[in-house]
């Protein structure tokens, strides 16, 4: 029909090639595979890098749009690190996110010389990334939660969080320093603390301290589930068969989370726990909890 149609302009039809990220499964086929056998929740599980999937994990529209500008259109198949993809997704996420105390795998610290009974108000920024920004509360009190690997019984080389001995400074709060701590059968239950009540933060305070972590209110804190992801196979490693390896450690889930009661969360909004990553609500969410998903960790090294 084109050879008889007498244009002199005939239409011609370019095929580029597809663009991969290293490591990422991307196949109809293999997705649709371990979806028939269990193994993820459909096309839009947040371990799978359809479009669905990344919406899901709380990749944003722009993120995309960058990634796709700077690895070009190309005729020859080309394959991305993951940390080139990650590098505008963080970017991205770090404009919009919303900063947040949570505390994934939580531990009870009990600060023994704060009056029992007495809470104070705590004034947290929600975006400090801005020139200008809004501000929240958190109380602080005697009983709160922090994360389990922010203390050592004894401390390694460039370890400046908690352990016996050692001071830190708590978020928005005061300076600590770690007296003992408790362990059962199970492991660490309790640790204990002092604090200085000269130290808090945006007074004059002299005192210096290497680190700082995040908490939150034992009594004001609320539970979550935290679902963190990692890649959905081994590599690109095939079994006898021609299939690719299933990763059974893809998909991790932490229903003994806990974060801040007085924030009002949101699936439109994205959420930076502080010093845990970069999290959205997930669409299992519902009135009885809160489920998030780690669109992805913190900002590596890796400069681009």
């Amino acid at each position: 029909m084109i050879e008889n149609s007498g244009l002199t302009n005939k239409p011609k039809q370019v095929e580029y090639a597809n663009l991969n990220i290293e490591g990422v499964v991307i196949g109809k086929r293999h997705i649709k595979r371990f979806v028939n056998e269990g193994k993820i929740w459909g096309f839009d599980d947040p371990r799978v890098y359809t479009l669905r999937g990344l919406k899901r994990r709380g990749v944003l529209p722009e993120s995309l749009l960058d990634f796709s500008r700077e690895a070009k259109v190309s005729k020859t198949n080309t394959v991305c690190e993951m940390a080139f993809f990650e590098h505008f997704v963080r970017n991205r996420l770090n404009e919009v996110s919303k900063r947040i105390m949570a505390v994934l795998k939580p531990v009870k610290l009990v600060i023994e010389n704060y009056p029992e009974n007495t809470e104070e108000d705590i004034v947290l920024e929600d975006y400090p990334q801005h020139e200008t920004t809004s501000t929240r509360t958190h109380k602080f009190g005697r009983e709160l939660w922090i994360e389990q690997e922010d203390f050592l019984e004894a401390p390694v080389p460039k370890f400046h969080r908690l352990y016996p001995g050692n001071k830190v400074r708590l978020k928005g709060a005061y300076i600590i320093t770690c007296t003992r701590f408790e362990k059962d059968e199970n492991g660490l239950t309790t640790i204990f603390a002092t604090y200085d009540p000269e130290t808090k933060s945006g007074s004059d305070c002299n005192v210096k301290v290497k680190a700082t972590i995040h908490w939150v209110n034992a009594r004001h804190a609320k539970q979550v589930e935290v679902r963190l992801f990692e890649n959905l196979t081994m590599g690109l490693d095939k079994d006898e068969n021609g299939e690719y390896i299933f990763n059974p450690n893809s998909l991790t889930v932490l229903e003994n989370a806990f974060v801040e009661d007085g924030v009002e969360f949101n699936f439109e909004e994205r959420y930076q726990f502080l010093r845990n990553g970069y999290f959205c609500l997930d669409k299992d969410t519902n009135g009885e909890k809160l489920v998030f998903n780690r669109t992805a960790t913190l900002k590596d090294t890796k400069k681009f």
